[in-house]
Order: C-alpha cells, then sequence, then structure tokens
C-alpha cells in the first residue's frame, strides 16, 4: 500500500486504543507538531543505490555500476531525477574525480576507470544530486571501494582477542524505578564490529541471578527487565572468544516515562505502551502527553493521560501503516520530545522467489533464464555482477533494500545492513527490531522538523545548459540558431536575442565528447557557418567527504588460504605501457565479432561491421534501420516494423531481447559494433510468427572515433563537448592473466550485466562468457516500474558438458 493512499483513522480510546492511519496533511484535523512534520516532507525525498560489480578492484580494471533512484514518499522509481553525479574520493574524503550521469526512468549505469593513479586503499564511490541539496540530511550514495595495489596479500585468520565493550540501552531512552523495561544490548570490539555474546546474565547486589540474555551474531541482543532503584545491577558477559566480563547498567531514575513495543513478525497489530510509576503519576496527572507516528510526512496523533492509570497501551494496524520504517515520538504537556522508538512494518518481501535456469551452453557462453513472479503487471529492470563463487572482492555490506527500507532513517552506520534484507525469516526480523531499539532516536532532527523545514533551492536538474556567445555583427547576419540533430535531440532552432550578445540553451542531453553542429539561419533561411563561442556551463563543483560509512569487513577473516595469491597477479603484463613515465594497464579493444561472446556462432560470419564510412552516412542506429524497416519517431517513443507485413521486429541487444524502442531511439551508430536482419527468424522457432530478427551489438569499451573534421557540414560549427553527459559505454571483459588460478578466482570478474528487464511473463534471457569455472555466483539488484525492490544471490547449476573446471 502506498503511502500517499494512507487517508484515514479510527481511534478508540479504551484500554486498548486501535489506530489506523491518516495523511495529516490531507485531513485538516491534526495541529501544530504533527503540521511541522508533515510540512517538513511535502517537498519528496530521493534515494540512490549503485549496484557495484565487485568491492576490490585492482589498477587496470574499471569500476562498473547500475543506479537505482527511488521515491521514498510513493514507493516507486524517482522519475524525475535525469542528472547523477558520481564521484570517486579517497580515504580523507578528498574528491578525485566527479562524473555526470544520465538517469532516465529512475535507472543509470556507468563506469569509472581504476587506472595507475589509484594506489592501494580505502576509497568511496558517492552519488548525488542537485535537488539533495534542498535538504539539512545528506541523502547521497556513499559506499567504500577498496583498490589492491602489488602488496596486497589475503591475510590469514588469527586468533588475536579484541578489547570489547557492551553498551545496555533502555528502550525509550530511560530505565525508570518499577516500571518494566525492554533493554537493548550491543556489544561491540574495539574496530566497532558487533561481537557475539553466548551468555549474558544481569545479577543483583546479592549475586543473585535476575535475567539471562545472549545476542545475534553481529552483537545485538534485548532483554526484559523490571529494576528496583535500591538495588545494585551489574551485567556478567561471556564472548565467543572465551573472554568473560563485567559491566555495570545504566542509572535508574525515580522517575520518567517508558517507552515499550511489540512488534511480532506475523502478527496484524503493533501494540506499543507508554508507563510510568506511581510516583511520576501523581506529578503528571494534570498534563495531557501525545505520541506520534510517522513516516515520510505521514502522521497520527494520539492524546492521552495518566489520571487514572500508570499505563496507555495502543494497538496499530499493520496494514495501514507505511511500509519499511515508522517512528514513534512521545511528547510531554509542553510539547517536547520525551521519547523515540523506531520500528519495521515488514514490505512485501521477494527473497527466495527468484529463479536461475541454464538453457545451454557453448564452448564460449552460457545461456540462462531468469524468472520473477508475476503479481501484477510491472516490470523488473536488473542489474547482475558475475563473479567465481569462491571471490574475495563482492562484499558490499547494502543492497537496495537496506539502503531504501532502512539507511534513511537511521543515525549513523549500521554494520552489515543488507544482512537484515537478505532471506528474511522470522528470527532476522525480531534481530532488526532489537537493531532499531538500539538506535535509539532516529536521523531527523526535532529541532529541524519543528523550526527549519526545507526550502527549496534547487530544481530538478533536466539534461545541461550550452551558452552561445554571439557577437554583434553575427547577429546582423543570422536572425536565428540552427542546432543539427545531435545524439539525444532532433534539430531545434532557436531565436537570436536581439538585446543580449548571448544564447542559452537549456535541458540538453549533451555527451561528453560529443560534436555538436551550429548553423545560422539567415534572413533569407539560408544556413551559413556562424560567429559564435560555445561553452557547457558546469554546475558540478568540488565537494569534500564528511561522512565515511563504513565497517571493517568480515568477509576475509572467516577463511584461511595460502597467502602467496597476489593481486598483481591478476591483469595481463602483455598490456603494460608508459605514458608520460606513468606504468597504466591498456585494454586493447578489438571489436571484432569472433571475439564478442554475446554473438552466437551462428551469426559471427553474418553479422555486418560497423566502420567509420559506415557511422558517418548512418549517424544514429536508427538510420542503419531504417534501410530495411519503417521507422517512425513519436514523442513517447519508436515504432520499427516491416515493410513486407506490417509487424514488428523481435530486437536483441548484446543478446538480450529488448521490448522497449526507447533503448535503442537515440543510439549513436559509433557505439555499436556490427548488426544483422534475419528476415527469416530462422532461430527463433514458434515465436518467429512474430516475424522479423534484428540484432545489434555494442562496442566494447570507448565508442568509435570518426576524428576530428570528417562530415563536419560546411555551414556549421563545431563544437566538442568537453563537459557533459558520460557517453554510454558497453560493458568489456578485462583481460586477465589466466582464469585457471587461484589470483582470478579470488579477484576477476566473469561478467557484468548492468540492463536486463523482464517481459510480460517476468522473464529475462542472458548469456555470460563460459571461462570454464562451474561454480559461480550472480549477485543480483533490482527494481521494478511498479516500486517492487529484488535482491539476491544466485549460485545456479551450470553442470552441463564443456565445464571442466570446479
Amino acid at each position: 500500500m502506498k503511502k500517499n493512499c494512507l487517508r484515514s483513522y479510527v481511534l478508540i480510546l479504551l484500554i486498548t486504543i486501535t489506530v489506523n492511519f491518516v495523511n495529516a496533511q490531507q485531513s485538516g484535523e491534526e495541529e501544530g507538531v504533527g503540521q511541522a512534520v508533515s510540512e517538513y516532507f511535502k517537498l519528496p525525498r530521493e534515494s540512490i543505490f549503485l549496484h557495484l560489480n565487485k568491492s576490490k578492484y585492482v589498477v587496470g580494471e574499471d569500476l562498473w555500476f547500475k543506479g537505482y533512484v527511488y521515491n521514498r514518499q510513493t514507493d516507486l522509481p524517482f522519475v524525475e531525477t535525469a542528472n547523477v553525479h558520481v564521484g570517486l574520493y579517497d580515504s580523507i574524503g578528498k574528491q578525485l574525480t566527479k562524473k555526470l550521469f544520465r538517469a532516465d526512468d529512475g535507472y543509470l549505469k556507468g563506469s569509472i576507470a581504476i587506472d595507475s593513479t589509484y594506489t592501494g586503499g580505502t576509497y568511496y564511490i558517492k552519488a548525488t544530486t542537485s535537488w539533495m541539496k534542498n535538504f539539512s540530511e545528506d541523502d547521497s550514495y556513499v559506499q567504500p571501494i577498496q583498490v589492491l595495489d602489488s602488496s596486497y596479500e589475503i591475510p590469514v585468520k588469527t586468533a588475536l582477542r579484541e578489547e570489547s565493550e557492551v553498551h545496555f540501552l533502555p528502550e525509550g531512552g530511560h530505565l525508570v524505578d518499577g516500571v518494566s523495561t525492554v533493554v537493548g544490548v550491543k556489544a561491540i570490539d574495539s574496530r566497532g564490529l558487533g561481537i557475539p555474546i553466548v551468555k549474558g546474565i544481569i545479577e543483583d547486589d546479592m549475586g543473585e541471578q535476575v535475567i539471562q540474555f545472549t545476542s545475534s551474531h553481529l552483537g545485538i541482543g534485548k532483554f526484559i527487565f523490571v529494576p528496583n532503584k535500591k538495588i545494585s545491577y551489574k551485567a556478567r558477559v561471556k564472548f565467543a572468544d572465551g573472554q568473560e566480563k563485567e559491566f555495570s547498567l545504566p542509572e535508574i531514575k525515580d522517575q520518567g516515562l517508558v517507552l515499550r513495543l511489540t512488534n511480532g513478525p506475523g502478527q496484524s497489530k503493533v501494540v506499543f505502551s507508554v508507563a510510568t510509576n506511581e510516583a511520576t503519576r501523581s506529578l503528571l496527572s494534570g498534563q495531557t502527553f501525545f505520541a506520534l507516528i510517522h513516516s515520510d510526512g505521514i502522521v497520527q496523533r494520539m492524546e492521552f493521560d495518566f489520571k487514572d492509570k500508570v499505563s496507555r497501551v495502543f494497538s496499530l494496524d499493520r496494514d495501514l501503516l507505511p511500509k519499511g520504517i515508522n517512528t514513534i515520538t512521545v511528547f510531554n504537556g509542553r510539547s517536547e520530545p520525551v521519547a523515540e522508538r523506531l520500528f519495521y512494518n515488514q514490505a512485501e518481501t521477494t527473497a527466495g522467489k527468484m529463479k536461475i535456469e541454464l538453457l545451454s551452453t557453448e564452448p564460449d557462453s552460457l545461456k540462462f533464464r531468469l524468472k520473477i513472479p508475476v503479481n501484477v503487471e510491472e516490470k523488473a529492470n536488473l542489474s547482475i555482477s558475475v563473479l567465481p563463487r569462491s571471490t574475495f572482492s563482492y562484499d558490499h555490506q547494502a543492497n537496495i533494500l537496506s539502503t531504501f527500507y532502512l539507511q534513511p532513517y537511521i543515525k549513523g552506520v549500521i554494520e552489515d545492513p543488507s544482512y537484515y534484507f537478505s532471506e528474511i525469516t522470522s528470527k532476522k526480523l525480531h534481530e532488526l527490531d532489537a537493531l532499531l531499539l538500539t538506535q535509539g532516536w532516529s536521523r531527523y532532527s526535532w529541532n529541524d522538523m519543528l523550526w527549519n523545514p526545507p526550502k527549496q533551492t534547487e530544481i530538478f536538474e533536466k539534461g545541461v545548459h550550452m551558452r552561445l556567445a554571439i557577437p554583434e555583427q553575427s547577429k546582423d547576419a543570422a536572425s536565428r540558431i540552427l542546432v543539427h540533430r545531435t545524439r539525444n535531440h532532433e534539430e531545434q532552432t532557436f531565436d537570436v536575442p536581439e538585446e543580449k550578445d548571448e544564447l542559452v540553451i537549456s535541458n540538453i542531453f549533451a555527451e561528453r565528447g560529443e560534436s555538436i553542429y551550429l548553423s545560422a539561419v539567415g534572413k533569407k533561411g539560408k544556413l551559413q557557418k556562424p560567429g559564435v563561442y560555445a561553452s557547457i556551463l558546469d554546475r558540478s563543483v568540488e565537494d569534500k567527504l564528511t561522512v565515511f560509512p563504513s565497517y571493517p569487513s568480515r568477509a576475509l577473516e572467516e577463511v584461511k588460504i595460502a597467502t602467496d595469491v597476489k593481486s598483481d597477479e591478476l591483469i595481463s603484463e602483455e598490456k603494460v605501457i608508459v605514458l608520460d613515465e606513468v606504468t597504466v594497464e591498456e585494454e586493447r579493444l578489438v571489436n571484432d565479432p569472433k571475439t564478442n561472446v554475446n554473438i552466437p556462432a551462428f551469426l559471427r560470419s553474418r553479422v555486418v561491421s560497423i566502420d567509420q564510412n559506415k557511422a558517418i552516412s548512418f549517424p544514429m542506429v536508427l538510420d542503419i534501420i531504417r534501410t530495411r524497416y519503417r521507422v517512425v519517431p513519436w514523442p513517447e517513443g519508436v515504432s520499427i516494423t516491416s515493410y513486407r507485413d506490417g509487424r514488428s521486429p523481435i530486437i536483441y541487444l548484446d543478446g538480450v531481447q529488448i521490448f522497449d524502442n526507447n533503448w535503442i531511439k537515440n543510439m549513436p551508430t559509433t557505439q555499436l559494433e556490427s548488426y544483422y536482419f534475419d528476415r527469416l527468424a530462422s532461430r527463433e522457432g514458434v515465436r518467429a510468427a512474430r516475424g522479423e530478427v534484428i540484432y545489434l551489438y555494442t562496442r566494447r569499451g570507448e565508442e568509435l572515433s570518426l576524428g576530428r573534421g570528417k562530415a563536419v557540414p560546411n555551414n556549421a560549427f563545431e563544437f566538442v563537448v568537453d563537459k557533459g553527459f558520460e557517453p554510454d559505454k558497453a560493458y568489456y571483459n578485462p583481460k586477465y592473466s589466466s582464469y585457471y588460478d587461484d589470483a582470478f578466482e579470488y579477484f576477476g570478474v566473469i561478467h557484468w550485466l548492468p540492463d536486463l528487464e523482464t517481459n510480460e511473463k517476468g522473464e529475462v534471457t542472458f548469456s555470460i562468457p563460459n571461462r570454464g569455472i562451474k561454480n559461480i555466483s550472480l549477485f543480483i539488484e533490482g527494481m521494478g516500474d511498479k516500486g517492487t525492490l529484488w535482491s539476491a544471490t544466485q549460485d545456479p547449476d551450470t553442470s552441463f558438458k564443456g565445464l571442466e573446471r570446479r
């Protein structure tokens, strides 16, 4: 149920209060604090998740990513976002590079080269938008990566003991004399990593056991406790490594309020209570309190008092709560927040519902079919990183679910947040609830929510702005400027302003390195070369990271292996060149169809390769298709039909069937390696009834260069874009020294698939290179156009003939 569809509530104040949710902004019944909270979230909030193909890189590789942009208030892709800035930062937060990428319908993709300027160490990738500057909370996505140098070796697990400490965190913030309280437990080592408690005991001052508790493997636990101020308590804790320590509990207060929540998995109600003791009740009997339950601007307010009872109990209908993180805040009679608790209302999980099937194997490729359940008419857009199953190079702590459902509401950094959203079980939901208990107050400051609402100073960026400086004499010769067709725009004409010496063309999707041709339209309509100067107005500013969201990795702790595997053995030494006395690794890409694993064997001798002459003659991919098919562009897409029978052909892009022609609507031919028109659809079987088949294969690596000055019209000025969007770059596999050694097994990449879109049956087929490795893992993230989130790790069966290793 979408958050903005929650409209009404029923409040029955008995011993138990049953509450349905309301959107306070629209009901008109909420006042004061509730209105302030609704106003604070009036502007839409976006979250970004970057799925990286791995987390550890060596010099010579590229960091490949797929981006997902999510609207937290509608639970849908954030389609308004177009400009996303992605940068790399060093270990102290200094910006090293920043690039602009285009998002379409909530999705983006790209890559950043890890070249010789990167030395071994920790770096951070950050994705952000200008719209995020409207808010005091920084919603930028930041993720650590590691660059391995030649000295990196896989460590052997040691038995060294870490210093440990345990924090006891009462639910709602306080231990109050005589009031039953849930106490959260958080055990960490000197690095801040959680450490498991195998046995914990609370003892009174006579040495008698009061309660016993344990923790999860991440050191999080909880227990119920009725404190007595006249008794001194201590905790005796035994850790998994055998250490035993003693800790004190927080101070017990004479007076106060205790907030307590029961959020049992599978139960239809979420129950919470606000309790106190008699000493406090007598002081508060004349005051009216209220509780707010709120999530992203949806607010419910409930008033209560302690005139005749020391406890008030409330019951919330789970189905009418927003999915994801909700917050309960208790306010005193002066409208001051005195206690707060976060809780998770489980969204529909997709874990375990994805199926992978190996369809066929060839000497150089494997073909799979992925299927997800289809409950509604929704297309899933997925990205997959394919790695050896024994890899040490993929240990991301966040996934798309934890990034969108959890991280925006939490202060600080959570260790391994993806754990709670992978293969979700009742046990994990209990552990997540204990984690939220230990978090205390939410990320959002009440001072800001009450007194400092966001002020919109930024708009949604849509493209870049091109500035044309126009001398006076050029104005006299021309009244309009014609911008010839570009990669992403049709031909456009703009009037030259009489009162200004410049023309700013806004919202153009110009790509870095792209040539834009400009002509002046004379008084009689004749085109001529204009006397103008062009530049891109760059809004990107250098920034510095101040928050570093990372915990030390556990991935290499749990395994004992040989220590002589070094990362510098990974990339082929045959491709080392020297530039300006700096040694770099160069990928000598040969865009030969014979080496493209996406092209099936039966097509390799038939496909037509793209060279400079063909790219100049047919600038856009649609121009090539137009030689055989009827192509009709329209505002929302493009129609491609056969001249022969009027039916639409099946189209494959890099071996994946596409169902939306917008994928190729604005694709320049310089991005294409080869193509083939199959008029008989000979390999489609029963699907051949749909008509013909078009096979398109993108270039691996850089775009085809046409050279400066080639095909430039005599009556046009050429402007080469230096500050624009990164051009779409097709993935290519690095050339490794070997695919059969431990270096590749631990650090290598088999394949990266950033753009898989399921059909109406929830299926998509794809191919990967056959490296002779039997045990592989697919790391999958994705988002549907109706907002469903996907995250899974699959270990498919590849036991077909021809797979020889492991």
